[in-house]
């Protein structure tokens, strides 16, 4: 395992090219902070998550997909 700093962490998703698919655990094991730092990152991904917990980023640009058989949003979300 690496370790890098929010810094670094935000260099290297910020270099990736077109529209990157993100996959993060959900189930209440949800990386935030590294969320967060994507988020701040990257203008435009697709965030893949099981059983995704209110707070995932929820903007234009940031497209939430979610695995067959979930529910169609997370909880407290309009198309739930």
């Amino acid at each position: 395992m690496r370790i890098l700093s929010e810094s670094k962490l935000a260099a290297v998703l910020g270099a990736v090219p077109g529209r990157p698919r993100v996959v993060a655990g959900g189930n209440f094991a949800t990386p935030w902070r590294a969320l967060e730092v994507l988020d701040a990152a990257i203008v435009e991904y697709r965030l893949f998550m099981l059983n995704a917990q209110a707070g995932v980023p929820d903007r234009d640009g940031a497209t939430l997909q979610l695995g067959i058989g979930a529910a169609p949003g997370p909880p407290g979300d309009d198309a739930s």
